[in-house]
Parts: C-alpha cells; structure tokens; sequence
C-alpha cells in the first residue's frame, strides 16, 4: 500500500488557560486543579482573529512540501478534512491549492465526518496513490474547533486549533500503511447544523461528557484485532484522537494498550484537542521521535460517530528526512512557543462580541 513520504504541522501561539475561563464563568463543578487531574487540561491554543482551518492548513501543507523537498506543483491531489470549514458549499481545498501551485490540472475535495475528517483525508489520499490515480498527493486534517464553540460552554475548556498535513505517495515513503479499519454508527452526540456557528451538545441519558467515544474507541480497536489479527502489544505506539488529556489514556488502557504507548502522542493535555488534526498531530509528534521498523496504530474518533485506525510501520528514511526540516518547526517546537491571552482577547481575536449593526 502506500504510504507517508513527508508531515507538516501548524499550532497557533497563542494559549488560554483553564484557570482563566473559571475564572470568568465558574461554570464547572470541578474547580480548576480538579480539572486538571479529572480530564488532564491545563491550556488551550486558540488562533488570532485572522486564523481559520484554512489557513492554518496552508502552512502545514508548506511544512510538509518542505521536509519532502518538493514544490505545490509536484502535488496531483489535495484532500481536506475538516469540521470547522469556512465555506458551507465553496471548496476550500480549491484555496489551498492556489495558495501552493499555480497547476489547475489537480484533483480537490472538501471531506467532512467531524473530527475523524483528518483520518477520512488520509485514508482517500493513500487509495488514490496507491489506485495511481495520482503519484503525489497532499492530505490535511484542520480544525478551528474553539470558534466554533459558544461562550460559557464546557467545551470551551477543551477545544482549540491546529493542522496537520501528510504527503502521501509510494517509494521513500517514511512510514509504510499496513491496514485500514473504520467502525461507524448514526450517534447523536455533538452536531452544528447548516448556517449556525457553535457546535451543539446531544443529550445523553446518563450526562456523560462524550458518551460516544468510549463504545467507537473499543469497537473499533477490537474489530480491528479481529479482522487483522494480533494484539495491542505489536504496536510500539498509538496515536489517538484527544477530547482532552484524561479519556484517551483511560480508554486506551481499557482496549490493552500501556501508557507507555500512548504518553508520545499526547498532546491535548498541553494544548487542547485539534478537532480533526488531533490523531493526525498525534501520529506527527511520535514520528518526530521514531525509530525505522516500529509499528504504530492511528485511532481517530468524529462525534456523530465513528472511529478510524490505521496501522503503519515506520521505514529506514525516516530519520533522514526529518533533517530536511529547515524553516518549520516540529511539534515539540510548536507546543512550547507560545504566548499567553486573558479571556477578554480570547473572545476579541476570535470575533465573539463582533455583533451585527442594527
């Protein structure tokens, strides 16, 4: 099958910290230090007020063009993910591709399935280098999650913003797909409905903050096992979709997997959940450290709901390429350059108290 040739990310600098919604709401009945070890959030990246998914996803898309030496023009397809589109019916991938190439001969699509639509990019992207439809082509998972979601919600300690992006390919590949498994069910959990901005919350019968993950996450891990043989113990890691720093670690332990496999890739508990770029950052922080010949297993979770995995199996390239990397950071870099926000500019950069005139 095909495989990953290059990644690239991008994180917003700026951070909120939990401390400081609380502060302002006092709308959790955990206070933050109880937050903190209940659902393993400290802080939040949030992107300026001129900041959507797509332009976080050009410069993930540069980043990744850069670490596999090639230029927009070498690119045949471009696939994007994502939840938090700025456009209902406009294709915004059709904006990505100009701002990388001026080639109009390449294949676009706009993918969506919550945050599972960063997996949903990647698993179209590898069947259509490894059909030869196209011999390089370029895979984005972005998420503007905390724009999308009202003032005072609970979400709101959570949700933040990034992209991730892959070129895909065969030959040099730097990590090699082995298999491919979704599970999928009509789930009603969070939902944002044509021409409203903020995510909205199903309810659930017992309350439970993301009911649907836990069943999709275990589902799918065990169908996966059952269909592919094998155990959790093949895997030197696991990169997963992160609601937040806690659910992913418990679950994951839950399926068989050690905290030893799921600690490389987490993130959220530094910097939020990335909505549809989460496992696919994830993915990218563990290959930043990775050695050739390691398994690794990608779970994504999109509320509404369904679960994706993909098992990979790094190559020798990988250490070679990541010394392309020249004007772009890694993830490390990017968790750890940041700038702190009070809440009043948190809701000024991302045109919360913007009204109409009337």
């Amino acid at each position: 099958m095909a495989g990953i040739v290059s990644y690239g990310a991008y994180i917003p600098r700026y951070r909120l910290k939990v401390e400081d919604i609380w502060d302002t709401w006092m709308n959790h009945i955990d206070p933050p230090h109880i937050m903190k070890e209940r659902r393993g959030l400290t802080e939040k990246a949030f992107g300026r007020w001129d900041e959507d998914a797509v332009t976080m996803a050009v410069v993930a898309a540069k980043a990744s063009l850069e670490m596999a030496g090639i230029t927009g023009d070498d690119v045949e397809a471009i696939y994007f993910g994502t939840c938090t589109n700025p456009y209902t019916s406009k294709a915004s991938s059709l904006g990505i591709a100009e701002a990388l190439t001026a080639n109009r001969e390449i294949t676009c699509a706009d993918l969506q399935f919550a945050t599972k639509s960063g997996t949903v990019a990647l698993q179209t992207a590898a069947a259509a280098a490894d059909s030869g439809q196209a011999r390089t082509v370029l895979a984005i998972g972005s998420d503007n999650l905390s724009r999308h979601v009202p003032p005072n919600d609970n979400l709101e300690y959570s949700a933040s913003a990034g992209a991730a992006a892959f070129i895909m390919g065969k030959g040099k590949t730097v990590a090699d797909i082995e298999n491919i498994y979704s599970y999928n069910t009509h789930t009603p959990e969070f939902f944002r409905l044509d021409g409203e901005r903020y995510i909205k919350h199903a309810a659930s019968e017992d309350g439970e903050y993301l009911w649907g993950y836990r069943e999709h996450v275990k589902k799918a891990v065990e169908g996966y096992f059952k269909k592919f043989g094998g155990n959790p113990g093949d895997f030197a890691c696991v990169a997963i979709s992160q609601p937040d720093g806690f659910l992913p670690l418990s679950i994951g332990m839950e399926v068989g997997f050690t905290e030893q496999q799921l600690k490389p890739g987490m993130l959220a508990g530094e910097a939020g959940d990335f909505g549809s770029a989460s496992p696919l950052l994830s993915l990218e922080a563990i290959l930043d450290t990775a050695k050739a010949d390691e398994r690794l297993l990608l779970v994504s979770y999109g509320f509404g709901a369904g679960c994706d995995i993909m098992s990979l199996r790094t190559t020798d390239q990988l250490v070679g390429i990541r010394q392309k990397r020249q004007s772009y950071a890694s993830i490390r870099e990017l968790i750890d350059d940041k700038e702190y926000i009070g809440y009043a500019q948190f809701l000024r950069q991302e045109r919360k108290l913007i009204q109409e005139y009337v």
